[in-house]
C-alpha cells in the first residue's frame, strides 16, 4: 500500500490531504481549547484571530485564523514559485488552500477534550507531528515558514530554513508572553518541540546519512562547493564551518526534498521502491538493465550503471556475481587506538 502511495501522484496528493485534515484536527480540538498557540504562521495568525477577537468582539461561525493563514500564504507562495519547481508548488498550494478550509471550519469543542493542558500538548503535538510527517512524506506542502524560509536561502540570505523557523518561533513566543502570560507560552513552545520531533520520528526521509566525499587533493574547492550547495537547500550553515558537519534530522527532509526537486528540474527521472533484478550485456558491453517496481517488470536502456549499495543489498551482490562479474573482498579493516586517544574520540 505504501509503494502504490509514494508511485502515485494522485494518491501522494490524497495522503498530504489527509495528513492535512489529520493536522487540522490535531490543532482545533486538542490545542484551541486549550488556548495554546502553534508555531510559524499559523500561530501568528491565531495571535491576531485573538487581538482581533478581543478588540473587536468578533463572534463567527468559523475560526478566523483559518482564514487569515490563507492570505498569508498568498505572497509567499508568489515570492517562492521559482524556487519551489512547478509540480511542488502545485502541490503545496492546493494542499494549504484545503488545511486552512480545514482548519477555518473544524469546531474547537467549547471545553478542552483532555481537561490537562499537558496531556493535551503531548497528544496535540503527537497527531500534528504525524500529520506532517504524512504531508512531507507525501511531497506535500502546508505552507507557512518552510517556503519563506527556503526562498531566504535561495536568495542568499544569511537565514537557513531551521535558522529563520527557530528565531520566528522564539519572537512569536515572546510576542505570547507579553500578549498573554507566562503559562500560555510556555505550554505552546511544549507543543510546537514535541510535534517537531514526533514529525522527525515519522518522516521516512529523515535518516541518518553519511556523507563522504571523494575528491582529489588538489581540488580542495569541492567539498566546500557540495556544502554550499546542501546550506542553499535548507541545510544549516554551521556545516560550512564545523569539523564534523552534521545537517540533522529536523533539516535534512528539507534539504532532500529541495535537493530531489533540483534533480527533477533538470531532467532526472527518480524511482521510488524500484529493485534492480539483472543486467543485459552484447559483446561484454552494457546494454540495458532490468527492475522490478510495484507488479510489473521492466527494462531501461544503459550503456553506463553505477551502484551505491548498502550493506544490505546482498540480493544484489548475488545477481552481479552471477551475471559473471568480477569480485573480490573487501580486506579485513580494524582500527587501533591507544586508550588515551578512545576516551579522547569519546569524551571521556
Amino acid at each position: 500500500m505504501y509503494q502504490k502511495l509514494m508511485h502515485n501522484k494522485s494518491l501522494r496528493l490524497i495522503g498530504g490531504l489527509l495528513g492535512g485534515l489529520l493536522l487540522s484536527v490535531a490543532i482545533n480540538v486538542f490545542i484551541v481549547p486549550q488556548g495554546l498557540y502553534g508555531g510559524g504562521a499559523y500561530g501568528l495568525c491565531q495571535v491576531i484571530r485573538t487581538l482581533l477577537q478581543r478588540e473587536l468582539s468578533l463572534s463567527l461561525p468559523f475560526d478566523l485564523a483559518g482564514v487569515l493563514y490563507f492570505f498569508v500564504n498568498i505572497p509567499l507562495f508568489l515570492l517562492a514559485y521559482k524556487a519551489l519547481g512547478r509540480e511542488f508548488f502545485w502541490k503545496a498550494a492546493i494542499c494549504t488552500v484545503c488545511n486552512s478550509v480545514f482548519l477555518a471550519v473544524i469546531p474547537s469543542p467549547s471545553t478542552p477534550v483532555i481537561p490537562d493542558i499537558l496531556t493535551s500538548c503531548m497528544v496535540g503535538g503527537i497527531l500534528a507531528g504525524f500529520a506532517s510527517g504524512l504531508v512531507l512524506t507525501c511531497g506535500c506542502s502546508t505552507g507557512g515558514l518552510d517556503i519563506l524560509g527556503l526562498y531566504l536561502s535561495k536568495k542568499g540570505s544569511r537565514f537557513t530554513v531551521g535558522r529563520f523557523s527557530i528565531s520566528f518561533n522564539a519572537l512569536l513566543y515572546t510576542l505570547c508572553f507579553f500578549l498573554f502570560d507566562a503559562a500560555t507560552a510556555i505550554y505552546s513552545a511544549i507543543y510546537n518541540v514535541l510535534s517537531s520531533l514526533f514529525l522527525d520520528r515519522i518522516h521516512r526521509q529523515n535518516v541518518t546519512v553519511q556523507l563522504l566525499i571523494f575528491t582529489k587533493k588538489n581540488d580542495p574547492q569541492l567539498p566546500r562547493y557540495i556544502m554550499e550547495q546542501l546550506v542553499a537547500c535548507g541545510a544549516p550553515e554551521s556545516i560550512l564551518t564545523d569539523a564534523l558537519p552534521h545537517v540533522g534530522t529536523d533539516k535534512l527532509h528539507i534539504a532532500l526534498r529541495n535537493l530531489r526537486q533540483q534533480l527533477l528540474d533538470a531532467g532526472a527521472d527518480i524511482r521510488f521502491g524500484a529493485r534492480l533484478e539483472g543486467f543485459t550485456a552484447q559483446d561484454g558491453a552494457l546494454t540495458a538493465i532490468t527492475c522490478w517496481q510495484g507488479d510489473s517488470l521492466y527494462t531501461i536502456p544503459a550503456q553506463r550503471l553505477i551502484l551505491a549499495l548498502g550493506h544490505s543489498a546482498r540480493d544484489t551482490f548475488e545477481t552481479l556475481y552471477g551475471s559473471g562479474l568480477a569480485m573480490e573482498p573487501k580486506p579485513f579493516a580494524c582500527l587501533l587506538y591507544t586508550s588515551d586517544a578512545a576516551d579522547d574520540l569519546i569524551g571521556v
